[in-house]
């Protein structure tokens, strides 16, 4: 009756008959002698699911068999949870994002900047090739680009200024940002060497001195632009006090290309300029997206001027009664996995006092010391009560992912709310429509200024706040991301009540260590080509000027997509002699030794 009851309740099996239960008691009760006799017999083990046992069937086999029964009912149990969370997890992530439009708003704007194209003639007027943002090479044609193409480009049409392809609307002025360093006596050269040269070089501290022209009149202030902080109020954590901003008008452009030629001719950029960058807000109504618009120039030590373009839309959700629906449903479903781990942590604990009871209280024989265990003692039970199983440890990492894309989402939506709260105050804000006079009073001037910079001190916080947002955003991507990891982990989970499923993850986990050992070996021997490729071929080439980039090239060859006919041009033998010794030990030993490892 006993073994009738436990494999009733404890491995689901109602359907076993009264054979069956009695086959089942007499394996339980004998250790080594239980013999199976009739062909009756072995047809009932045959539904038993243990045909293949020897003629004497011991104890312990009749345990296994009950535990892997007990497994795969349980796991082929997860399926259908997993099933329904994997549609809906679907079903919110196409409602939410708005993925198509999206895209065709990163690619247009992203193709419109590319496009722009400014003619250019030498000093003596001969015509040269127009300037693009990938022709730019110096500070001359950065200001070029920037005051004849890139402001007339988002000052639109007359027809619908201030929209860059017909639909996206820029958000008040451009900001320029950039960082300068401080100038000092070069100290990679020898002092004979640098007397000949008699230029400074640039060092790595910030420099925050005021520059530029000094204003025209006494009653007038200096130029906020060549001040560090912009004399931007407020900005707090929000920006750095070490930069220097400076703002451009849309609308009308020409008010734009005017500020432009003026910091040019003024050398707002020389040659302690570090970085500069370009930055616009945009919004498209017919997409519900703001866009982060940044053009970022970095001057190398070289002279070259590397140009980096960063189109960056925010997505405002829309909530609809469907999204609603499937929004909620997940959040119920969330409830459900809690309760179903909290369950199964209340099982694993009455399974372990009952355990506890039938042991022999070994502790009391050994008496009480170990202060120090006994006060660990709790913790490790309570971590292995709610940690102990590895399905158990994926289900709540499952739930705190779940329950953190819930959270960032909320906060997200409200961070939208507050751009467009804050860019409709920005509007309030009275400007002057033409600066007074040079002999017009200090408090004029004053005033001036001060509605000026509480302008730009809003459209400092608006770009810095939707910076924020755009990183929030692709952190919750991420995480994302991350969550179908969980997904796939449970749809194994689910697969292991299969035999042949279940073996091959038998086989994965058997392999496991040496697959470890010979991952550590592979990242070692990997590292050691990206280094040698380092050196042999980034003096002359791109793709292996950096560490990063050299990481990236190796892996392009690793996968047949890398650019091997320029690192042929320039160094012949070495090319040859790199990815001879590449393709041997990263191809074909590494895959040999892994098919070894797995068929044994």
């Amino acid at each position: 009756n006993r073994a009738f009851v436990t494999l009733r309740i404890c491995y689901g099996k109602p359907m076993w008959g009264k054979a069956s239960v009695e086959q089942a008691a007499m394996a339980a009760s004998g250790f080594t002698n239980t013999q199976v006799m009739s062909m009756r017999q072995k047809r009932r083990n045959g539904r038993l699911g243990i045909l293949n046992v020897n003629p004497g069937l011991t104890r312990q086999q009749f345990r296994d068999f009950l535990l892997v029964e007990r497994d795969r009912v349980h796991f082929c149990a997860t399926l259908p949870l997993t099933i329904i969370m994997t549609v809906i997890f679907g079903l919110m992530v196409w409602g939410h994002g708005n993925v198509s439009s999206v895209y065709h708003l990163h690619s247009g704007i992203e193709r419109a900047v590319n496009e722009i194209r400014v003619p250019s003639r030498l000093p003596d007027g001969t015509r040269r090739i127009d300037v693009t943002l990938d022709s730019i090479s110096n500070t001359a044609e950065m200001w070029t680009w920037i005051g004849e193409g890139f402001v007339p480009r988002l000052g639109g049409d007359p027809s619908r200024p201030g929209f860059l392809q017909s639909f996206n609307k820029v958000l008040g002025k451009i900001q320029l940002t950039q960082q300068r360093v401080e100038m000092e006596q070069c100290k990679k050269i020898s002092p004979e060497l640098a007397s000949y040269f008699r230029l400074a070089c640039r060092s790595h501290s910030v420099d925050t001195d005021t520059f530029g022209p000094a204003p025209a009149n006494t009653n007038m202030t200096k130029d906020s632009a060549f001040v560090a902080g912009g004399k931007l109020k407020g900005i707090g954590l929000m920006l750095s006090k070490e930069d220097y901003f400076a703002f451009l008008d849309v609308v009308p452009p020409e008010l734009g290309s005017e500020r432009a030629a003026f910091l040019a001719r003024s050398n707002w950029c020389d040659a302690s300029t570090r970085w500069v960058e370009v930055r616009a807000a945009l919004f498209n109504g017919e997409v519900a997206a703001y866009i982060d618009l940044k053009v970022r120039f970095e001057f190398d030590e070289g002279g070259l001027v590397d140009k980096k373009l960063e189109v960056r839309p925010l997505h405002q959700p829309s909530w609809t009664t469907f999204t609603m629906v499937v929004d909620i449903v997940f959040v119920l479903l969330l409830l459900t996995l809690v309760l179903v781990s909290i369950q199964e942590v209340l099982d694993r604990k009455a399974r372990r006092k009952a355990a506890k009871e039938e042991e022999v209280n070994e502790e009391d024989d050994e008496g009480e010391g170990g202060g120090l265990l006994s006060c660990c003692n709790p913790c490790a039970r309570c971590f292995g009560l709610f940690l102990g199983d590895f399905w158990l440890a994926v289900d709540w990492w499952g739930m705190a992912f779940g329950t953190g894309l819930i959270v960032v989402f909320l906060l997200l939506n409200g961070v939208i709310d507050h751009l467009g709260i804050q860019f409709s105050d920005l509007q309030q804000v009275k400007l002057f429509d033409e600066r007074p006079l040079g002999n017009s009073s200090v408090a004029e001037h004053a005033r001036y200024d001060d509605a000026f910079r509480k302008y730009e001190t809003g459209m400092s916080m608006i770009f810095a706040e939707l910076n924020v947002a755009v990183d929030w955003k692709t952190y919750h991507r991420i995480g994302m991301f991350g969550f179908t990891f969980y997904l796939l982990f449970r749809f194994l989970r689910g697969c292991l009540g299969q035999p042949y499923f279940a073996g091959m993850i038998r086989t994965l986990q058997q392999a496991g260590p040496d697959i470890v050992h010979l991952s550590m070996i592979l990242a070692i021997t990997f590292e050691n080509f990206v280094l040698s490729g380092c050196l042999f071929f980034g003096s002359g080439l791109k793709d292996w000027s950096t560490v990063n980039n050299s990481h990236r090239a190796a892996l392009g060859l690793l996968s047949g997509m890398g650019d091997f006919a320029s690192m042929y041009d320039k160094y012949p033998a070495a090319a040859l002699v790199w990815l001879f010794f590449f393709a041997v030990v990263m191809v074909f030993i590494t895959n040999n030794m892994l098919f070894a490892i797995m068929v044994d």
